[in-house]
This record gives structure tokens, sequence and C-alpha cells, in this order.
């Protein structure tokens, strides 16, 4: 028999049975589809959660005291590492403004106005300009527009009243006018810009009751030189600092990614195991209805070889059938979930949420397709080789 042949009664055979196919099918669509949807979406979120995170400070290294505090000796000192371009200080911390529903609870960032380029990158204003003396105070967008609130609970160029406390808790109050609101930016490492009030690095020390920085933001020249400047400031600090960089975070979350990633395929590839199951069994009971007609091509001179190979193609068909189907829902199904489902973070200083496209590639759709072809073959191959060692006179005997 040549290959045709075998298609041809694949084919029959599939038609023949179309209710029990489509059933039989419909386990390798679901596995298929399942395969390459969760690697689709995994590697959209996961992507579009870090350029989320660090899309404000892609070539910096962040700087926070792990023993003792951040001074301007520090500053000095990190400026002058080989690979640095710019070091900007940022004094921060929590702070009650008192705006049109009263008092409510926003970060404060504080920071030269010169400097704030820097740590918001690519940033527009919605409203007046960024300050350039003390007193002055850029927000942003949530903080003038809370959304609790049906109303602005800031507007530009008002003077609110604002409480922070040292940390020897002392209550400081402070007037400062609104010369800047932020369009909406989204969460960033260490801080929601959105959620905070920016002002002088001066104004910030004098509310607080600080002499030193909580943060200490270190540009490179070059984002190639993000690894070799940390690891020089590691020599110089040894453990008193914590320093890490977008790449450092970017193996650790990928890591991570990954592993739920692949936990999820796990799951998936069980669906795969359940519709191969399916396959034999439905293949199982082909033979047996089918023992007579075996029978009867073996007496007409078909061979062993023959039988097996055509059983076997009918299986490989239910599982390109399948596979085809799962990679086109596959499609489907991961756009409706790229906009159905979100996430939704919070952690230290930052909350976001995060809407991501789905990822596809070839690499996903050969892989899930191969597994998909192979399940099925396997799953005939014990039915096929049944078929294939049946007496040609019992079989035809058979009732």
């Amino acid at each position: 028999m040549k290959i045709h042949d075998y298609a041809w009664w694949a084919v029959r055979s599939l038609r023949y049975n179309r209710l029990r196919a489509l059933l039989t099918a419909l386990g390798i669509v679901i596995g298929v589809a399942a395969i390459i949807s969760l690697q689709a979406i995994g590697h959209g979120f996961q992507d579009a959660i870090f350029n989320q995170l660090f899309k404000l400070n892609p070539d910096v290294i962040f700087v926070l005291p792990k023993v003792g505090t951040l001074t301007d000796i520090d500053v000095t000192r990190l400026h002058g590492i080989d690979g640095v371009s710019k070091v900007v200080p940022v004094v921060s911390g929590s702070v009650q403004v008192r705006g049109s529903a009263g008092y409510k609870m926003f970060e404060l960032a504080g920071v030269k106005g010169s400097d704030l380029p820097y740590l918001i990158r690519g940033a527009d204003l919605l409203a007046g300009r960024i300050y350039d003396a003390e007193f002055e105070a850029l927000v942003g967008y949530k903080v003038a527009n809370p959304p609790d609130l049906p109303y602005p609970f800031l507007t530009l160029g008002t003077v609110v009243n604002v409480r922070g406390l040292t940390e020897e808790g002392e209550e400081r109050l402070m007037s400062l006018r609104v010369v800047g609101i932020y369009e909406p930016i989204g969460a960033s490492v260490l801080f929601d810009p959105d959620r905070t009030v920016f002002v002088d690095i001066s104004t910030a020390k004098e509310l607080l009751g600080r002499s030193s920085y909580s943060v200490i933001l270190v540009l490179v020249s070059d984002p190639a030189l993000l690894d070799a400047v940390a690891s020089r400031m590691n020599l110089l600090y040894g453990g008193r600092l914590d320093i890490f960089s977008a790449s450092q975070v970017k193996k650790i979350y990928d890591n991570i990614a990954t592993q739920i990633n692949n936990f999820l395929l796990g799951i998936a590839f069980i669906s795969l195991v359940v519709a191969g199951v399916g396959i034999a069994n439905i293949m199982m009971i082909n033979v047996v209805e089918r023992t007579r007609e075996i029978g009867v091509l073996k007496a007409l001179g078909f061979t062993n070889r023959d039988v097996l190979l055509m059983f076997l193609s009918e299986s490989v068909s239910i599982g390109v059938i399948g596979s085809i189907v799962g990679v086109a829902v596959s499609i489907v199904l991961a756009h409706l979930a790229s906009y159905t489902l979100t996430f939704e973070y919070s952690g230290y200083r930052i909350t976001g949420y995060v809407h991501a496209a789905p990822e596809f590639s070839l690499q996903q759709f050969a892989l899930a397709v191969f597994f998909g072809i192979l399940v099925s073959l396997v799953s005939g191959a014990y039915p096929a080789y049944r078929a294939a060692k049946l007496d040609p006179v019992v079989a035809i005997r058979y009732e």
C-alpha cells in the first residue's frame, strides 16, 4: 500500500464514526490549546510586568542602606566609580496631605528639580511645571485625582498642608504650593509615581527630619555596564549596602516566572495524557468492531504491516486534526484571556495594574503539535499491534 492509501483509510474510518472521532480529537485540541495559550499568556504577562516595573529606570542601579545610612559622602564616592554618569540621591517617606476631602496618606519623594527627569523617565506633565524652589510640589495623577473620589483632591496652584513624621516621632507641618501634576504613569520599582508628592530634597529633609538619604539612583553611561558597575560598588562597600539593578532583578524574576510556567505546562500535558488514554480506548474499540473486516483484509493479501500502518494512520490523523484545531483555538483563547484577565500587584510602595498581549512563537506551535501527534501515535500503537496480530481465520469467524 502507498501513503495515500493509508490516508484514504484513515479519512474513511473517521468519516464513518464522525462523532466518536470528534470527541476523541477534542482531548488533543484541549491539550494543545492549553500548552500554547498558557505559554503565550505567561510570557506576555512576564514581559509586561517587568517592563512596567523598570520602564522608568532601565539603566539605573538602586542603592539602599543595609547597615548605617546614606550620606553626601556616599554620593561623592559613588560618582567616582568608573562607568557612572549620574548620581541622584532621594529622600522618601510617608506624609499626610490635606485636600478637598480632608487628609489622605501618600508617599513623599524629595529630589532636586533638575534630577527629577532622571527619576521619572519620559513622563509628561498634565499641567504646570517642575518645581524649582522650596515649598513647591509636583504631584502624581492619583494624588490630584484619587480613584475613590468623584472630584479632584488637589488642583494646580492650590496651597496644601502636608504633615510629616520624623524618625523620633515629632510631627511637622508644612504648606506647599502645587505647581505641577503628572499624567498617569504607572508603578515602577520602589514607588508608585502616581501616588507620590515630589518636592525639593531640602524640603523633604526638613519635613521628615532627615539628614540622610533613603535611596540613591546611580545611572550608568552604558546599560551594558550595569553588572560591571554594580560589582565595583559591591567591592567598594562590601555588605553595607543593598545594590541591585534591572538586569539582576530580571534574572531572579525570570527564574521564578519560568518555574511557574513549567508548572502550568505540566498541568496542560496531563490533559494530553488523558487524551491519549481516550485515543487508545477508542482504537481498541475499533479493533474489536472491525475484527471481521481485518480478517477479510488479511484473507485478501494484506500483510500485518499493512494492517498495523492502517490503524496507526487513523490514530495519527486524529492527532494531526486535533493539533491543527488546537493551534487555532489557542490563538483565540489566548487573546480572549488577555482581554479578560489582568494582573494586579502590590508590594513595597508599589501597586500596579498590568494588561498584556499574549506572545506566540513558532517554537511553541511546533512543540505543542509535535506532542499532540506523538501522544496520538503512542496511544494508537498497541491497538494497531493487536489488529495486525489477529489470526485471519479466527477474525473472519468472529461474531
